[in-house]
């Protein structure tokens, strides 16, 4: 939320090219292995008390899904929430934290 808020105090020409940035964030591939997606799990479990169900977690940590939106949504579903109408600030928190861990995951390496 606070880069958002950044963005919108700068000049027109920069608000202007954040629909492709958010668009090409949403859109990070990475390939987590095991114990990066379970430590993900557990930060949005304690953040925001997306606490799935063992046999949820286990289908997401066996299979990770390879983008951010991907990602969040499969959370989400893991939980019962249905991402096309759940809090749209909710989901674009959790979508940033999962961007977070892919860009992390991505820059050093990590990934599979």
């Amino acid at each position: 939320m606070l880069v958002h808020n950044r963005q919108r105090t700068t000049t027109n020409s920069v608000a202007r090219h954040q629909p492709s940035r958010h668009f090409a964030v949403e859109n990070i591939r990475a390939e987590l292995d095991r114990d990066q997606v379970e430590k993900l799990l557990v930060i949005l479990c304690e953040r925001f008390g997306f606490c799935l169900p063992p046999m949820e977690q286990e289908r997401i940590i066996g299979n990770p899904p390879l983008t951010v939106n991907d990602f969040t949504d499969a959370v989400l579903l893991g939980d019962g929430i249905d991402p096309a109408i759940a809090d749209k600030k909710l989901v674009e928190a959790v979508r940033a934290l999962v961007a977070g861990a892919f860009v992390k995951a991505s820059a050093s390496g990590e990934s599979k």
